[in-house]
């Protein structure tokens, strides 16, 4: 049985995503301007909402790219 994740949850969730995890993750990938961010912000960035600039910093964009 499917139980959604509370409205507080997922509000902790998001933060922790823009705040740790992506930042972490593009100085583990070697800085912002890596080829994988570039797939990143090709890909994924369009179906979350999330861009990464060249100094490793989160930008909320639209999302453009729904899979539905």
């Amino acid at each position: 049985m499917f139980t959604p994740f509370s409205p507080e949850v997922t509000a902790a969730v998001n933060k922790a995503t823009i705040e740790r995890v992506v930042p972490n993750w593009v100085k583990r990938s070697g800085g912002g301007d890596m080829p994988i961010i570039k797939i990143f912000n090709e890909k994924v960035g369009p179906r979350i909402g999330l861009h990464i600039e060249l100094d490793g910093s989160l930008t909320k964009v639209p999302i453009t790219i729904t899979d539905e």
